[in-house]
């Protein structure tokens, strides 16, 4: 099937529909859709969406967990050239508003528990999907549809409008035309998955990760299986009951499913790969997830403007008892059709191997822009094209990116930088350690100094003084935690990453440092 340029999701769906009908796409619970009910569908909703005077080029919102409705709403969008907009269900009313009215959006489908909320505040058409959506569907309609192959042509046309997840406390909505989930595409293979994979669809669907991972299962004619909420029984359950064979998890949910009680009775035979992003893996959960697992594991890094994965690490990568343990830390080599390079933070001059600057990509499955945004859209590219990540990392002979933190993270202490990540991956080698961050807090000496927020393994016990003097051969004096305070979880948000502006709000007064 055609990528690249010449990718169309509603010409995918129609050729599966054609070739594969009864073929199951979606599994939702008890309910489903095979391929050719998802093409029906989506060409019903397409007939409401003209119907309701919905035109190429405008928003529609979804908000909502992970369900079948979410494709169908896609797909129906795509065919008529409108974009979808997927909304963080977990974000409360009043934060939710300013990114409908930033849409534009002509409708709005959501689940029943939000509905109220939503109506009280918008003044757009709000859908309840639980109530409505049926009806909704089956309505009278003899509305002629466009030619999908003729809608489809322009290649820079929106089909989904992600908004960042707000961790600098400003979301924007960053467009993703039909072209850059094209060229995403050409890694589907790199992810092991094919016509025969059953994918557990566990990252939310307003997460670009999530819907990368559907469309690259339906891209090849599997089947995905949708789970609304994680929880490790919910987990552990499908993989059972569906033979799952791929699943992409976030190291604090692998961490998890190890922990759950009854995982050693659980049965992972049809497992091939599971893929993790938003941080890196612990030598010790990495150890424990082979074993248990007994699967392959790769790693992929990207961000919503790269409309995901860029680089990726491979399972002949992942040795944590090798000469090459240190990739664990690795971001892993950038895909063949994407550029990579480190550069100055002012000068913007190009870093030798081994040396820290900033991110940068080039790529033609970056976004074209943020909506309604020039100013942010013309900062985020150099005048060569050059995507800016914002993270800081570097890269080293062989060609693997190491990321060393976002550059907003920096800690600066007395004068010197220290990187959060470089502290935090020398804490993570500790065998008691499940979880850590490292941030910045107030000192009237050095202006900040290092603390470590630490997660202990469930049946180790671990000390400040232990950890501490464990890192005196590893780490220069400025680099390491002044104080240590252990607790049960950090804040993390939908994609994994954590939340370290919350975790800065208990030690800086009046948000003096609350960025990132």
């Amino acid at each position: 099937m055609a990528l690249g340029d010449d990718f169309s999701t509603t010409a995918l769906l129609r050729a599966h529909a054609a070739a594969r009908a009864s073929a199951v796409a979606i599994r939702d619970g008890e309910r489903q859709r095979t391929y050719g009910e998802l093409s029906d569908n989506a060409h019903r909703v397409a007939q409401q969406l003209l119907k309701a005077r919905v035109q190429p080029g405008h928003r529609i919102c979804f908000l909502a967990r992970n369900r079948l409705e979410f494709f169908e709403l896609w797909f129906g969008c795509a065919w008529i050239g409108a974009a979808l907009v997927p909304l963080n269900w977990r974000l409360t009313p009043h934060e939710l508003a300013p990114q409908i009215v930033d849409s534009c959006a002509r409708l709005v489908f959501t689940e029943h528990e939000f509905a109220a909320g939503l109506t009280d505040l918008l003044d757009e058409e709000v859908v309840d999907i639980d109530l409505s959506w049926t009806e909704w569907l089956q309505a009278d309609n003899e509305v002629e549809l466009p030619d999908p192959a003729g809608a489809a042509k322009s290649r820079d046309r929106a089909v989904l409008q992600q908004y960042t997840s707000g961790t600098t406390g400003i979301a924007k909505g960053v467009i993703i035309t039909e072209s850059n989930l094209g060229h995403y595409l050409n890694a589907t293979e790199l992810l092991a998955i094919d016509a025969g994979s059953v994918v557990l669809g566990v990252p939310p669907l307003f997460h670009i990760g999530g819907i990368n991972l559907a469309l690259s299962c339906l891209h090849a004619g599997g089947e995905y299986v949708l789970l609304g909420d994680f929880t490790t029984e919910g987990v552990l359950d499908l993989i059972e009951s569906h033979r799952i064979t791929n699943a992409f998890l976030v190291p604090s949910m692998i961490a998890m499913l190890l922990d759950d009680h009854t995982v050693s009775t659980r049965d992972f035979s049809s497992l091939r790969r599971i893929v993790y992003g938003a941080s890196p893996i612990t030598s010790t959960t990495l150890r424990r997830a082979i074993d248990v697992f007994g699967v392959e594991v790769t790693q992929v890094y990207g961000m919503t403007e790269t409309t995901g994965a860029v680089c990726q690490l491979m399972p002949a990568d992942h040795d944590p008892d090798g000469p090459r343990e240190h990739l664990l830390r690795s971001a892993g080599k950038p895909y063949p059709w994407v550029e990579l390079r480190v550069v100055d933070f002012a000068s913007g001059v190009r870093k030798d191997v081994g040396n820290v600057g900033e991110v940068q990509i080039r790529a033609v499955q970056s976004t074209p822009g943020y909506w309604h945004r020039d100013e942010a859209t013309n900062q985020l590219r150099t005048d060569e094209g050059w995507l800016r990540t914002g993270d800081a990392g570097w890269i080293d002979a062989e060609g693997y990116l190491y990321l060393v933190d976002r550059v907003k993270d920096m800690i600066v202490s007395g004068g010197e930088n220290v990187y959060p990540a470089e502290v935090e991956n020398e804490i993570a080698k500790h065998p008691a350690v499940r979880d850590v961050a490292v941030i910045g807090v107030p000192d009237p000496k050095w202006g900040e100094a290092v603390k470590a927020i630490v997660v202990v393994n469930q049946g180790h016990a671990l000390s400040e003084a232990e950890l501490l003097d464990g890192l005196r051969d590893r780490l220069a004096g400025y680099k390491r935690p002044k104080s240590v305070d252990f607790v049960e979880t950090l804040p993390r948000n939908a994609n994994g990453k954590l939340l370290k502006r919350a975790l800065r709000e208990n030690y800086w007064p009046e948000n003096e440092r609350l960025i990132g």
